[in-house]
């Protein structure tokens, strides 16, 4: 097949089919930062391949503001009880997971979950990167969420004896479709 590729025609980056007119394409950013343009029948595959979509590598590369103590705000009283303060900002953790969440790598997760049971979890941050730990008695994966480089899976084991160290805190649950979040959250 030639390399044809007619002028004003966008091609998915996955799949390199030409693009019918009306048909979505979806941004996404390679591990190594590069932008790709991916048709919706090849998302899961990019994924796959460690690729991110567009705008949460945009929030992940986001650099974090530094922490300043919140201003006091006085809560308001509702219905005779005091309101907890909302924070609409997201933390670095919080876009981690989500980018976790949005990876290929939540339906393995369901999938072992189905065959073995409710797994434990650990998250943890590291310096400027989350760790994802998931284990049954019988496998684990561990995973890395770094901004750029997007969900990377680091290690993977038999027996849930040999994670080494630093041991995980079991701090985090997985549901069903395989998302992790922080135990309580």
């Amino acid at each position: 097949m030639a390399d044809y590729e007619a002028p004003g025609f966008a091609q998915c980056a996955v799949c390199e089919r030409t693009i019918l007119r009306g048909e979505q394409l979806w941004d996404y950013v390679t591990a190594g930062g590069e932008s790709r343009r991916v048709c919706a029948l090849c998302r899961k595959r990019a994924e796959a391949a460690g690729w991110m979509p567009a705008r949460l590598a945009e929030e992940l590369e986001a650099p974090a503001e530094p922490r300043q103590p919140a201003p006091f705000v006085k809560p308001r009283a509702v219905g005779g009880a005091e309101s907890p303060l909302i924070r609409s900002e997201r933390s670095p953790l919080e876009r981690a997971l989500e980018a976790f969440n949005a990876s290929h790598e939540t339906r393995k997760i369901a999938g072992l979950r189905r065959s073995l049971g409710e797994p434990s979890v650990a998250i943890a941050e590291g310096d400027g990167s989350v760790t994802v730990t998931v284990a049954w008695d019988l496998s684990w994966y561990r995973w890395e969420i770094a901004p750029g480089r997007g969900v990377t899976q680091i290690a993977k084991g038999d027996e849930i004896d040999e994670i080494g160290p630093p041991a995980p805190e079991w701090n985090a649950q997985a549901d069903e479709e395989g998302r992790v979040s922080l135990a309580g959250g």
